[in-house]
């Protein structure tokens, strides 16, 4: 059954990465993907490149760390570095930008020993945070490209609508105090309705304090603006004819589409979406720009890549490794 299981997995991999490369692939057989600028990646854009992604994943852990520590659950800056490294390069096996976060949770789940549900509701502050953000940065930029391009009015009317309902549900949740309830109906909506409501009040999404909600947003702000940043450096070394401001108006949107659950890591979702996106505020190499960026911004599943050996030496009992995933009292 264990093997049966595995071979379903794997053929599954396979097919996802089969859509994504085909993807990527029919982009370059139709010309919109031009890979020359892949091949001729500079030392300059390569040092800035990597140093913009892994100051994204340090600004992250800092996140994070704030998050938690509302909950009183204290883990140090370079283990949640390392935890989200790990979230990374499992995103390379599972399908969407953000998929990498279910492992990042397992890590972190197995690294506390009490206030595992409330974790989980820092997790899930973390990414609602994040894409507030990602979409807000996208609205307050694009405003000036779509006062001169018409058309472009129902995409943005429609991103406004995401992000207010995002931040609208995300208020009520850290508004509302939930208690833990009893079930006095025992009837199927009754239970669902009970379930539910003490899944919120565990998740404890209303005692984070405003001092660490406003430091949790700032560094989203700052994650985005360097995510942004760096892609236009990549569009710049593509040839996208692109100034700032208007990669800085489309870049949020395609990095939201890139988190599509579709292939792993969203490879050729996100070039797709750029193609598609550049185009409508009158650049070019949208595709190439962002396979680029891609290069760097999973570059730190590098040291993801080598915890999860570790962590494989860890289950043969070597050296030092046990210690540092040993589950911690909080």
């Amino acid at each position: 059954m264990n093997q049966r299981s595995s071979l379903q997995k794997a053929v599954w991999l396979i097919a996802e990465y089969s859509l994504g490369a085909g993807i990527v692939y029919w982009l370059y057989r139709s010309n919109v993907l031009d890979i020359r600028p892949l091949q001729a990646i500079t030392l300059s854009l390569a040092a800035k490149g990597l140093l913009l992604a892994f100051a994204m994943v340090y600004l992250s852990s800092l996140r994070l760390q704030w998050l938690l520590r509302d909950q009183h659950i204290h883990i140090s800056v370079f283990r949640c570095f390392v935890f989200n490294c790990l979230g990374i390069f499992y995103s390379l096996f599972l399908p969407g930008g953000v998929s990498g976060d279910a492992a990042k949770a397992y890590y972190l789940l197995r690294h506390v020993e009490v206030g595992k549900t409330a974790l989980l509701g820092s997790l899930i502050l973390d990414r609602l945070l994040g894409m507030l953000a990602m979409i807000g940065l996208g609205l307050v930029s694009s405003v000036f490209i779509v006062a001169s391009k018409q058309e472009l009015l129902p995409y943005f009317a429609a991103f406004t609508a995401i992000f207010v309902l995002i931040a609208a549900l995300l208020w009520i949740l850290l508004k509302t105090e939930v208690g833990v309830i009893s079930d006095k109906h025992n009837s199927p909506i009754s239970r669902v309705y009970v379930a539910f409501r003490n899944l919120l009040a565990r998740l404890r999404l209303s005692q984070y304090s405003s001092h660490t909600l406003v430091i949790a947003s700032i560094l989203s702000v700052l994650i985005h603006g360097l995510a942004i940043l760096l892609i236009y450096l990549c569009s710049v070394h593509s040839q996208s004819n692109l100034d700032f401001m208007a990669v800085f108006s489309v870049g949020p949107f395609g990095l939201l589409a890139n988190a599509i659950p579709i292939s792993p890591g969203g490879l050729g979702v996100g070039e797709q979406s750029f193609e598609f996106l550049y185009k409508l505020v009158g650049g070019a190499n949208g595709a190439s720009s962002f396979l680029a960026s891609r290069l760097f911004l999973y570059s730190p599943a590098m040291i993801g890549g080598l915890f999860a050996a570790f962590l494989f030496l860890r289950l043969h009992r070597i050296g030092f490794i046990k210690n540092f995933f040993r589950p911690k009292k909080t």
